[in-house]
This record gives structure tokens, sequence and C-alpha cells, in this order.
């Protein structure tokens, strides 16, 4: 029995190693990239809507020179910022006034729109609250689901970012699908599990092995004691 109970012991101690590293993995570890990847995601918005605050900046500096009229600045504006992608083309930057009115978006049908009311499936007025936290703070980001272009019908989680322009009483902003951070993360789960779960059948059969050249001396002397004991040699 105490034979036995070695072999156990270290076949269960193996198991636990493997089954604790799992835990680390899923409930530290991978919690951690997460949040790497999601900083990640919105430090990459904040870069487009700075290139285009700081161009609001310097067709300010025009006007303020009398270089150029503060109509035409606005007309500069929107014409360069409508040609404006990134992140391969998949996204844009919009701009809308102080009172929600879309001044530019890739979507026609949006310009000159007031999108005050537009609102998500969970009533979150996008457009709205980007532009009242934008105007308090300077500043903000707003999370809601959107439907991706190639499928209107999926709404998934989107964030924005914008900033409010004080001279100009203009939001520019931007938004990203954070789904593909979920995608990240799940495979880099699956890929985890799937890896920890070939290292535990690989740590038994190690341990297995490893357990049978313990027990078996053991279980040698064991047995010549006891021979020893009654009298046979």
């Amino acid at each position: 029995m105490k034979n036995v109970s070695i072999f156990v012991k270290i076949m269960s101690l193996s198991v636990i190693i493997a089954l604790l590293f799992l835990l680390i993995v899923l409930f530290w570890i991978l919690p951690t990239i997460k949040s790497g990847l999601f900083e990640e995601r919105l430090a990459s918005m904040k870069a487009p809507v700075e290139m285009v605050y700081n161009y609001l900046d310097s067709i300010q500096a025009r006007v303020e020179t009398n270089e150029i009229t503060k109509e035409q600045g606005i007309r500069d504006i929107l014409r360069n910022i409508s040609s404006l992608r990134y992140d391969g083309g998949k996204n844009y930057v919009w701009v809308n006034d102080e009172s929600s009115v879309m001044l530019w978006h890739p979507n026609p049908k949006l310009i000159n729109v007031n999108m005050s009311d537009r609102a998500d499936k969970n009533g979150v007025r996008y457009v709205y609250e980007m532009t009242i936290k934008s105007k308090q703070n300077g500043e903000a980001y707003i999370e809601y689901i959107f439907p991706k272009p190639d499928n209107l019908n999926l709404h998934l989680p989107k964030i924005s970012y914008g900033k409010f322009h004080p001279y100009w009483k203009l939001v520019v902003a931007t938004g990203v699908w954070v789904d593909d951070v979920e995608n990240q993360v799940s495979k880099i789960r699956n890929q985890i599990i799937i890896g920890t779960l070939i290292g535990m059948f690989l740590a038994l059969f190690i341990a297995y092995f490893m357990s049978k050249s313990i027990v078996n001396p053991v279980i040698q002397v064991r047995d010549k004691l006891l021979n020893m004991s009654e009298g046979i040699f």
C-alpha cells in the first residue's frame, strides 16, 4: 500500500503542477495579455485623431494671420479629412460640430445629419455622448455596439475616441471594433490549453516511468527484507 502511495503521490504532484500552471495562465497571464491588447488598441486610435487635431491648429493659425478666412479653413479641413484612412483603409476619422451634426463621414448619407438621437441597440447615443463628454473633458472614450460594414446585421462592441477643438467647435473622432482583441485572446487561450494538456500528458508519461524507477527498487528492497526475515537468503 505504501508503494502504491508513493506512485500515486508522484503522479498527483505532476497533475497538480500542470493544473496550477494552467490556472495561473488563465486567471493572471491571459487577463494581463488582454488588458495590454486593449490598451494597444485604444492607443492606436489616438494617432489619427491627434494628426487631424494638429491640422486644425495649423489652419487656425492661418485664419488668425488673415491668410485665409474661417470659412475657407473649414472647407480645407473637411476636404483633407475626407481622404484620411488608416488601419489598412478599414478605419476613418469623422467630424461633427458641437450640436452633433455630422460634417464629415465616409457615408455620404450621414453628412449634415443631426446625430443627437442616433443610438445603438442598447440606447447609447454615441455621437451625442462623444460630443458632450469631449466638450467637458477635452477628450473622451465611448463604448457602444455597431455593425461592421461587411455584415450590417452583426452588431459588435466598438470603442470610439474623440477630441473637441474649442476654436473650431468641432469633435474629431474615430472608432475601432474590439472583437479582434477577443479573437486574439481566444486563440492564445486555446493554444495555451492545448499546449498545457500536451505538456500534462508528457509530464504524466515521464512521471510514470520515474515513479516506476523509484517504486521498483523499494519493492525489491522490501521483498529482500521480507525474505531475510523469513530466513530466505
